[in-house]
């Protein structure tokens, strides 16, 4: 159910997560822009486990994990992004992540294993929050996956 959601919250339950993930992944939390957001904090939550367990998943050890927040590209809205430094995704397969069951390669053509279903259920879970999930490239290296959320007074 959506309600007002602090930025912080949902953030300081995302690092508790991020400390069990297995492998050395340091993560840094950027907040640009806090406030309270219309949210389902549980399936925000999910959300958030499943881009950060990602990220550590096609990760080198050592590499470091961003959590941010800061003013959507939309007036009135929070941008959450998790950005990794690992191999990124293969060009050919940014759609086909998105699909249920869809599995892609890493940029080294090798294919990712898991079900296939993480990135499907969490567009869907963002949809339903009337944003949406984007992948880009982060500028030295790996992805940055990110939605937007509608800010509340």
């Amino acid at each position: 159910m959506l309600r007002r959601t602090a930025v912080d919250k949902l953030f300081e339950d995302a690092v508790r997560f991020a400390e069990t993930l297995p492998g050395d992944h340091p993560l840094t939390v950027k907040v640009e822009a806090d406030g309270r957001v219309w949210a389902d904090p549980y399936r925000i939550g999910q959300v958030l486990r499943n881009l950060l367990s990602n990220a550590a998943k096609y990760s080198p050890d050592g590499a470091p994990i961003e959590l941010r927040a800061k003013s959507g590209e939309t007036s009135g809205r929070i941008r959450i992004e998790v950005a990794d430094r690992g191999r990124g995704v293969y060009p050919d397969d940014v759609d086909l992540i998105f699909e249920k069951f869809g599995r892609g390669r890493d940029r080294s053509g090798r294919k990712a294993y898991g079900v296939g279903l993480g990135l499907y259920l969490s567009r869907r879970i963002l949809q339903a929050h009337g944003g949406d999930l984007t992948l880009d490239p982060a500028p030295k290296g790996g992805s940055v996956f990110s939605f937007e959320l509608e800010e509340t007074a």
